[in-house]
C-alpha cells in the first residue's frame, strides 16, 4: 500500500486506536517515507509489529526499541534494498539490548546477511546467536 495522504496519515488513522495490539504495516511505503515511526508511540498496548517490505526501518530503530509491549517484531524483507540497514551490528544490539520481551526468529530478521557473524558470537547469549547463526547458515 502506498501512502499518498501525507507524512501524517498513519498517526491521524491509528490515533483513535490505542488499544490495537495487532499491526501489520506490509509493503506500506510513502513518497516522504515513514520518518522515525513515530506515529506508533500512540499504541501502548502493541504486541505484535509487522513491517515486512517496509523501506526505512533503518531510521525508526529508536521507536521500535522504545515500544516495550512488543513480544513479536517482524523486520523481515524480500529484497536488500528494501532491508538496507547502515550499522546492522549496531542497529540488532540496540534491538535486542532494549526489546529483551522480543521472542527473536530468523524468518523475522531477514537483514541478518548483513551482519558480522564474529560480532554476534561474541556480543550476543547463545538463544539469541541460535536465532542469528540459524538465519546465516553458521
Amino acid at each position: 500500500m502506498f501512502i499518498s495522504g501525507g507524512c501524517n496519515y498513519l498517526e491521524l488513522l491509528l490515533k483513535p486506536m490505542p488499544q490495537l495490539l495487532h499491526l501489520d504495516l506490509s509493503g506500506v511505503g510513502q513518497h516522504e517515507g515513514l520518518g522515525d515511526f513515530s506515529f506508533l508511540r500512540q499504541l501502548p498496548a502493541l504486541q505484535s509489529l509487522v513491517l515486512h517490505n517496509v523501506i526505512g526501518i533503518d531510521s525508526a530503530t529508536e521507536t521500535l526499541a522504545s515500544i516495550h509491549t512488543l513480544r513479536h517484531l517482524d523486520l523481515s524483507h524480500s529484497d536488500e534494498k528494501v532491508g538496507y540497514y547502515a550499522e546492522p551490528n549496531k542497529t540488532l544490539d540496540y534491538l535486542v539490548t532494549n526489546l529483551p520481551q522480543v521472542r527473536w526468529t530468523s524468518t523475522h530478521l531477514g537483514w541478518l546477511c548483513q551482519l558480522d557473524t564474529h560480532f554476534l558470537r561474541s556480543s550476543y547469549p547463545a538463544h539469541v546467536f541460535a536465532v542469528v547463526g540459524e538465519s546465516l547458515s553458521i
